[in-house]
């Protein structure tokens, strides 16, 4: 295993994330067409749009539903969600579903592909092991700060993002 220390300077948070109502499309076998996740991305903020919703006034998640070195890439699932007012309903390939309040561990990441890859397995490899948490019965994320489509698909500003509580 590669050395994972700190030598980017990552700086690990712990902060609380309020129930939420989600809507989301799922995203099955994402690593074999980078259109697909793409695509899937823009049928879901047009479904917002087309129920009144302003993109500045949600927040964009990327959940992940499962662990790309356990489950075979074929099988893994990625969901992009938005934050909805709790009466929204889901609808065609829309699912809406209450994403509990919880902790997270989050790392603050502005970069490519490559450098969340970095921050993730920071959180997961090195600090999570030496803090006093372990991971919650949940999924880890990316919170946006930035739409993807603003800044062109190739730059992320986001929060890597791992539900935990205290050991």
């Amino acid at each position: 295993m590669a050395d994972i220390a700190n030598h980017e300077g990552f700086d690990v948070r712990v902060r609380s994330l309020p129930l939420r109502r989600v809507a989301f499309i799922r995203v099955c076998d994402p690593f074999s067409s980078f259109d697909s996740v793409r695509d899937a991305y823009y049928r879901l903020v047009d479904w917002y749009h087309e129920r009144g919703g302003d993109i500045e006034d949600t927040t964009l998640f990327g959940i992940f539903q499962d662990d790309p070195e356990i489950t075979p890439l074929h099988l893994y699932r990625f969901d992009w969600c938005l934050s909805v007012p709790s009466d929204w309903k889901p609808e065609g390939e829309v699912g809406v579903k209450n994403f509990p309040a919880c902790r997270v561990a989050t790392i603050h990441c502005v970069g490519d592909i490559e450098r969340e890859s970095r921050a993730v397995q920071y959180l997961f490899r090195y600090w999570l092991p030496r803090s006093r948490y372990q991971p919650a019965n949940l999924p880890a994320m990316e919170i946006y700060r930035q739409q993807p489509a603003v800044l062109g698909w190739e730059t992320f500003d986001i929060e890597c993002a791992l539900p935990v509580i205290p050991l």
